[in-house]
């Protein structure tokens, strides 16, 4: 017995020194290898970002991120791992085996929530914003009225569904909350951009089930612009969306069975032109940062999933702000319309339909 208990301590052992080992060179190969050294196209194809944004990000996140330990992962490491798991969203193992990292997938999956949390609390507030001054109204109106004449316009809202596992029952919120009509597990995310396709504002946080419109009155952006309208401020200013929104003085919708070649026609028409836009800035966003792609699923809890989400909205208003270029593979999704009608807010529904109509009678007659 004594023989094979020593061969099974043994065996253990040589196991330790070789883990060990595998260590010492995955921190040799992350501590001494440039990932930037690579052809610029070869980086924007691994992390989907330029090298010059890339460098911006180390830069802005480097105190949030720099390293605890003697042989902590460089700061460096840790953007880039996480930038592409972003960019093609398969999990992590990939990742951590890629050329100049050098990182186990537990370090990836550290790493990614680490700099997820860094990206919001450094960037988020001032990279989504939805615009306030005047001036910024102003550009905004304008870039959107060129589009198709539909004039007034702050912004473009719609929902889309992100995959993610199967969470955990829990008495306040059971797993078939987030199991959407499509047939999958999700987060029915909230976005509004602008005319330069930025996000300007974003709700990550609704179970896959919940309808478009129930999303929207639980939103912050909701409220305030309620409260504008009421208070007189921004008054004849909108949002635009689907017709699974209801009709509100500060959201446009389209008529519904417009007769062709009427005021009403024209109108939608305009309507679905501009609202093109929103559907591009999808495109962009999850052709750029495939982790939130239709054909990708986050393996993560709602909140995680939820962290990872507004990261990638923040990289995407970053890569617009920089000027990268638009993915060359750009995907348009087909996007599910609600069955249901919207519930209507009888507070508003008259005054909502009657700027409608006006907007119709100068703009379209």
């Amino acid at each position: 017995m004594f023989p094979y208990g020593w061969a099974i301590i043994q065996r253990r052992h040589n196991e330790e020194r070789q883990r060990a080992a595998r260590r010492i060179a995955h921190r040799h190969i992350r501590d001494h290898s440039n990932p930037f050294d690579v052809p610029a196209e070869v980086f924007t194809k691994l992390y989907r970002l330029s090298k010059r944004t890339a460098h911006f990000l180390v830069e802005c996140l480097h105190q949030n991120l720099n390293r605890q330990r003697q042989h902590g992962i460089p700061v460096h490491i840790k953007v880039l791992a996480s930038l592409h798991f972003f960019g093609h969203g398969g999990y992590q193992t990939t990742v951590g085996q890629g050329q100049y990292l050098g990182l186990s997938q537990p370090s990836v999956s550290k790493c990614l929530q680490e700099v997820a949390d860094a990206i919001i609390t450094v960037l988020l507030n001032g990279m989504v914003l939805f615009p306030e001054t005047e001036e910024e109204r102003a550009e905004n109106k304008q870039r959107f009225l060129q589009i198709a004449g539909f004039p007034s316009v702050l912004g473009l809202i719609d929902c889309s569904q992100i995959s993610i596992v199967r969470p955990k029952d829990t008495a306040l919120v059971p797993a078939r909350l987030f199991f959407n009509r499509k047939g999958f597990y999700s987060l029915n995310c909230q976005f509004v951009c602008n005319a330069k396709m930025e996000i300007i504002h974003f709700n990550a946080t609704f179970p896959g089930s919940t309808h478009d419109a129930a999303v929207w009155q639980g939103s912050s952006l909701s409220q305030l612009l309620e409260t504008n309208y009421v208070n007189g401020v921004l008054a004849g200013e909108w949002l635009l969306g689907d017709s699974g929104y209801a009709q509100l003085p500060w959201l446009m919708t389209p008529y519904a069975d417009a007769d062709e070649n009427t005021p009403e026609a024209r109108y939608n028409l305009a309507h679905t032109k501009t609202r093109v836009l929103i559907e591009k800035c999808f495109g962009v966003m999850t052709t750029r940062f495939r982790c939130i792609h239709k054909h990708r699923t986050l393996h993560y809890d709602p909140v995680k999933a939820s962290k990872i989400i507004a990261a990638v909205v923040v990289l995407h208003n970053v890569a617009i702000k920089r000027n990268e270029p638009l993915p060359d593979e750009l995907e348009l999704e087909d996007r599910l319309r609600p069955a249901d009608d919207p519930p209507r807010d009888m507070n508003f529904l008259n005054v909502a339909r009657n700027i409608r109509n006006n907007i119709t009678r100068q703009y379209f007659a």
